[in-house]
């Protein structure tokens, strides 16, 4: 499975590597508490900010994405980066859908996203409605 991909900030090269300890950094950062356990909510906090267009996914996931590396940016160079391509519209829209692409490199990520989005396309269709019943009409007898 190819779960790399390459992202230039300031000029320089950096390898990102979607794998197990990417999702183990998301699930540790980003948590759900159900009946008081806390459980990994990576995938599901990542996906809808990615949605909402929240830069600090973005950030998290260079430096996650990046956390293995010997040569990786500072957070500094991350949100540089960032904000220089939130200046522009077009970048700003090209950003996270680059983003929303390096997630579904992750492991599971392609069937996580397509359950969530196959849910939030059922959820969001307005409910069927039957037809109400003609009314009956009272007949009354003419004098």
């Amino acid at each position: 499975m190819n779960n790399k991909a390459t992202l230039q900030i300031n000029g320089q090269s950096y390898l990102l590597t979607f794998g197990l300890k990417f999702l183990e950094l998301l699930n540790s950062k980003y948590t759900l508490t159900i009946d008081g356990l806390a459980v990994g909510a990576g995938l599901v906090t990542v996906w809808t900010e990615l949605k909402m267009q929240n830069p600090v996914m973005i950030r998290d996931m260079i430096l996650f994405a990046t956390a293995t590396n010997v040569n990786r940016p500072s957070e500094d160079e991350v949100e540089d980066y960032i904000f220089e391509q939130l200046e522009d519209e077009e970048k700003a829209v090209a950003l996270f859908s680059q983003f929303g692409d390096f997630l579904t490199l992750a492991p599971g990520a392609r069937r996580f996203i397509k359950a969530a989005e196959e849910a939030t396309s059922q959820t969001a269709q307005p409910a069927q409605t039957e037809k109400p019943a003609k009314k009956a009409t009272k007949k009354t007898a003419s004098k």
